[in-house]
């Protein structure tokens, strides 16, 4: 298309300078003309020397004229359709351009809305998991806390246990040696009342003893096969 443009702007162009040249013949012509009418000398008009045209360079001239005419008009046309029909497919081309533009805008514009969402969802659901974080964290240190107050209670209890086992303990130690060494001074003692009983006894029944012993010795004598165990 631009090829066969390009072709029909040289024609033209040639067409219009011919057109051109055989304007300025005519206009040299006229111009001579009109010298030669307008001339004078000292101030006194003379008579113009009209140069004499033949008929036939008139007529030429005229029709050259009037080829140069339509062939102006043709260009003009033809200068006109190209120009209608380079507005219409920069027309075309712009408004296909702008379809295309604004298909992607809005395909654009469909991703940044479905982006916006996503991000709105994700800061939902950010935001949820912060709160839920955030209160199973409050939860946790309040068990803690509970548990610290609970296990610290529980210590200082059983170390005051601790404590008071260790001086119970230490009191029971110190009974139990006060304990053994009665023992000891009880054990001793029944030791020697025994003692001293067993020779009380033995001062007590021996003239019994004495007495029954001269009594078998008198009935063996009396009786000597007999025995008598008592």
């Amino acid at each position: 298309m631009s090829r066969d443009s390009g072709i029909g702007d040289s024609q033209t162009v040639a067409a219009v300078d011919t057109s051109a040249d055989e304007t300025s013949d005519l206009s040299s012509m006229t111009s001579s003309t009109a010298t030669s009418v307008t001339a004078s000398t000292n101030g006194t008009p003379i008579r113009p020397t009209i140069k004499c045209v033949s008929a036939d360079t008139f007529v030429s001239s005229i029709d050259s004229q009037l080829t140069m005419i339509s062939q102006l008009r043709h260009v003009l046309r033809t200068l006109t359709e190209k120009n209608a029909q380079l507005a219409k497919r920069a027309a075309g081309n712009t408004s296909q351009e702008v379809e295309e533009l604004q298909a992607q805008i809005s395909h654009l514009k469909a991703l940044v809305d479905t982006k916006t969402d996503q991000n709105q969802v994700l800061r939902n659901i950010l935001h949820a998991n912060k709160v839920t974080a955030e209160t199973i964290l409050a939860n946790m240190k309040q068990k803690y806390e509970n548990d610290r107050i609970i296990v610290t209670e529980a210590m200082q209890r059983l170390r005051k246990d601790v404590r008071t086992l260790n001086e119970n303990a230490a009191t029971y130690a110190s009974l139990r040696a006060v304990f053994a060494q009665r023992y000891d001074e009880y054990i001793t003692q029944i030791d020697k009342l025994q003692k001293k009983l067993s020779k009380r006894l033995l001062v007590w029944h021996f003239p019994t003893l004495l007495g029954t012993c001269k009594m078998h010795h008198v009935q063996q004598q009396v009786n000597p096969g007999s025995i008598e165990v008592s």
